[in-house]
């Protein structure tokens, strides 16, 4: 996703997946930061536009005719003062803060916790600041073959500079095999903790120590509900079946399901019907060929999924500029949006019949 993000910098002795067939990452927009663990302050060292500020300004509008600026009462401009750049619209109360001293809270974790900064960088001209925190909490599930993969926790900090926008902290589970991401979720419901911009650091970090409790706890259900997918046999063509109600967004007893997807292959025209056709096909090769999968189990099933989200759902567009946009929006998407969601809505399809 190098086309929209403006630099990053990145820990660990691997690139993060979207990092993937960027060169620019390994020049001047990636910083590498190091095997061990780092502060925000380093983070700022290495990627000194994460420390740019956002100053609010007032929003108006030129007259040509009167040959005068207009100020629009109640409208602010939230504007980087580096770059010229609007990240966003907010109202005269919004209270500024910047991505650096918005996040020092985080550096607690490291100390407390064993936890260490992952990647952090800047999304989307400044609109979006990241932060991904790797805790100590990690789990193996044993395939069917014996092989064995390895997962580990992360908590995301997201932080918005739209004016609209949630600051947040996000549970998410990754793959170490195929660098699949998962929002980690109890109970159907995902860990996401939203953090308030303005108050003490202490209160901010006992909301980041309250999630990477809760993430460590949320592990061990993880590891019993992947290993039970991994043990639950599942054949391709009910695969198939299976990929063509998630993508249908049908679900409830088989027979109404049969229906309800029948219905729709005869209503629908001949370039819906090829777009699903398509996605099913996808994620079916990546259900017997996906990084590490064997195509036998509902685990391999799950990691269709969320390889498909988190790298083909981007190779398939082939408009450099439009790939570029949606590179830089599959971060979000696949920690904290309808990617995230679909994710979740297939682990609990596939456990609810395991």
């Amino acid at each position: 996703m190098s086309d929209l993000v403006e630099r990053m910098v990145y820990t660990g002795n691997s690139k993060p997946w979207w990092m993937a067939h960027s060169t620019e990452m390994d020049t001047h927009k990636g910083r590498y930061g190091g095997m061990d663990a780092i502060t925000v302050e380093r983070v700022l060292e290495l990627v000194p536009e994460l420390g740019d500020r956002i100053e609010k300004r007032p929003a108006g509008f030129y007259s040509l005719s009167r040959d005068a600026w207009t100020k629009s009462e109640g409208d602010c401009f939230l504007v980087n003062t580096r770059t010229g750049f609007v990240t966003g619209r907010c109202t005269e109360a919004y209270k500024e803060y910047q991505a650096g001293e918005a996040s020092l809270y985080l550096d607690r974790l490291s100390g407390e916790y064993g936890a260490r900064y992952h990647t952090a960088g800047i999304l989307d001209g400044g609109r979006k600041v990241w932060f991904l925190i790797q805790t100590p909490s990690r789990f193996d599930v044993r395939r069917a073959s014996g092989k064995v993969d390895t997962h580990y926790q992360f908590i995301l900090s997201s932080l918005d500079f739209t004016g609209k926008g949630s600051n947040v902290l996000c549970g998410t589970d990754v793959n170490v095999v195929c660098a699949n991401t998962e929002a980690i979720a109890v109970g159907g419901s995902e860990l996401k903790f939203r953090v308030p911009h303005k108050g003490d650091m202490d209160a901010q970090y006992e909301i980041a120590r309250q999630a990477i409790v809760e993430i460590e706890s949320a592990s061990h259900v993880l590891q019993v509900e992947n290993q039970r997918l991994a043990d639950t046999p599942l054949g391709i063509e009910d695969f198939i079946k299976f990929s063509t109600q998630v993508f249908l967004d049908v679900e409830g007893e088989k027979e109404i399901v049969e229906t309800k997807v029948a219905e729709w292959f005869r209503d629908a025209s001949d370039r819906s019907q090829t777009i699903l056709q398509n996605k099913v096909a996808k994620t079916t090769n990546l259900f017997v060929n996906g990084i590490g999968n064997e195509g036998v189990s509902k685990y391999d099933a799950l990691q269709s999924f969320t390889q498909y989200f988190d790298h083909f759902d981007i190779g398939a567009i082939r408009n450099k500029v439009a790939r570029g946009k949606r590179q830089a929006q599959a971060l979000t998407s696949s920690f904290d949006g309808s990617g995230s969601k679909i994710k979740s809505k297939v682990r609990a399809r596939l456990l609810a019949a395991a």
